[in-house]
């Protein structure tokens, strides 16, 4: 499947068989690899709706553990340091044009979003975004987070940045 894809360079795909509403559309993973943490989060989430690229993408990567051999939170630091801006990553368009700046900064918010408040809410955001649907306003993306978190994405961003410095110094990080 993957080699016979022309539009895809990347080494693993989570795709859906037929529309997401019709009961026999299955999700189904194709990869390079003989085990994919991050696809097959994918497809165990599938039942909870598809949310903003950020959340779907954040937690498979989040769960995956790291990005390319670095830990989340210093994958992120590197992104963080060029400039890359988080709110910037809530657009599916705009998450989708550079991979290696958007998944470990979603990786890492997602991590930071699960150590602050928990699993549990984390789904909760989740499957209350996947309900907004894909074009949901920030408006719409904060309601979501102040219903869930009692905090807006801005302030969840600011918490974030801070998340990210704190992580370096408790872990003991110089920081690549």
């Amino acid at each position: 499947m993957l080699r016979e894809r022309t539009d895809f360079d990347g080494n693993a795909l989570a795709s859906l068989s037929g529309p997401p509403d019709d009961p026999k559309t299955r999700f189904e993973i194709h990869t390079v690899f003989p085990r994919d943490n991050h696809e097959i989060i994918h497809v165990l989430l599938f039942e909870k709706g598809l949310p903003l690229a950020m959340w779907a993408e954040g937690i498979a990567v989040c769960r995956s553990g790291s990005w390319h051999g670095k830990r989340l939170a210093e994958a992120a630091r590197t992104v963080v340091e060029s400039r890359a801006s988080l709110a910037s990553l809530l657009d599916d368009t705009r998450f989708r044009a550079d991979e290696m700046v958007s998944y470990p900064l979603a990786g890492a918010f997602a991590e930071f979003l699960i150590e602050r408040h928990g699993i549990g809410a984390f789904l909760d955001s989740y499957e209350g975004l996947a309900r907004s649907g894909p074009d949901v306003s920030r408006a719409g993306i904060d309601q979501v987070l102040l219903a869930v978190y009692g905090e807006s994405f801005k302030r969840s961003e600011s918490l974030f940045r801070r998340w990210l410095w704190a992580a370096r110094r408790k872990k003991g990080d110089a920081g690549s």
